[in-house]
């Protein structure tokens, strides 16, 4: 049956193919992180948080979202590790694996397969071990 010829069209046939936008999941430009001095300035339900650089244990990363360890409280934040990192540039915070990095002010002690930084475990990867021992002078 040919229904086709005698249908109204309201609109004509399209001349291009119309994409769906997708939003970009990687851009993490609402996330804010500075570095004030000693200080990290984070956002925190609406406000800027200050944490002192000597608070801070660790930052433990799952995915796209690192959290901020400290003695007393965790703060997440969307933004990748390596970006963190990046944004902080001190060489006090290395990176020990692929989803942690610490405060070297706060390691305990250490052996090659771990780290203990105030009772929490911590992994230590071989591929970031050679940079991580760099940061201490042996005798």
């Amino acid at each position: 049956m040919a229904f086709n010829n005698f249908a109204f069209r309201a609109f004509p046939p399209p001349t291009a193919t119309i994409q769906p936008t997708v939003p970009d999941r990687t851009d993490t430009s609402g996330e804010a992180i500075l570095m004030v001095n000693d200080s990290i300035f984070t956002k925190q339900n609406y406000q800027f948080v200050r944490i002192p650089l000597h608070n801070l244990l660790f930052l433990e990363t799952d995915a796209s979202y690192t959290t901020l360890v400290t003695s007393t409280k965790k703060y997440t934040l969307r933004l990748t590790l390596t970006a963190i990192l990046e944004r902080l540039a001190t060489s006090q915070l290395v990176r020990v694996h692929r989803s942690h990095a610490v405060n070297l002010d706060k390691v305990d002690s250490f052996n090659k397969y771990e780290l203990r930084i105030q009772g929490q475990i911590v992994p230590l990867s071989r591929s970031y071990k050679e940079d991580f021992l760099r940061h201490f002078r042996f005798r």
